[in-house]
């Protein structure tokens, strides 16, 4: 039911976000279709963190109709995939934290999504709270906390994850998928017109 919600929403959204955008970095479907496949998985790389094999196996299901078609060609792909290739996904996730806190570094699009968001600003308080969080997230699901924080204000993540720690497995492991379906259509957002 969620999905086809999602699906709905979809409808409207690139003509609400593209006429707020600069369009120019956007890629009409028309020439989605017609790229070839090493252009194609360069220009959509930033959808996913070195996860490419969902890009092979969409760029074969071209041409797409339209925004909400290409999405849903992508997120079947996942969708239909054995759990634990879905997991992988979300386990190559990176943790949401402020950047004193990072150990890692993240791409382009996750370090502008969580500067959106605040994280760039956070007191040494809240690195350590959400590092400790996050620790308690994966050490209890054994995957990264998921959250499309577009949107979202620290104070609002540091809710979410406190409250999604009540969840159980099952549960957690598909709002995670939820969220992750939500990256890649925010990000679509910001390459298909």
């Amino acid at each position: 039911m969620k999905f086809k919600f999602l699906s709905i929403a979809l409808l409207f959204l690139p003509l609400t976000f593209n006429a707020m955008a600069n369009v120019d970095n956007h890629h009409r479907i028309q020439d989605i279709n017609k790229m070839d496949d090493k252009v194609y998985l360069t220009t959509f790389s930033p959808l996913f963190n070195d996860d490419e094999w969902v890009l092979v196996e969409s760029g074969k299901q071209r041409p797409f109709s339209g925004f909400v078609d290409m999405f849903e060609h992508i997120i079947n792909i996942i969708k239909v995939s054995d759990k634990q290739t879905q997991l992988s996904l979300i386990a190559d996730h990176p943790d949401l934290a402020c950047p004193a806190a990072r150990t890692e570094g993240i791409a382009a699009a996750s370090q502008e999504e969580q500067k959106s968001s605040g994280l760039n600003s956070c007191t040494q308080e809240e690195a350590v709270k959400l590092t400790q969080l996050n620790k308690q997230y994966r050490e209890k699901f054994g995957f990264p906390f998921l959250l499309a924080v577009k949107g979202y204000d620290k104070a609002a993540i540091f809710a979410e994850i406190e409250d999604r720690l009540n969840n159980d497995q099952a549960t957690e492991f598909n709002i995670a998928m939820q969220q992750y379906y939500k990256v890649v259509m925010l990000r679509m957002l910001d390459l298909v017109k």
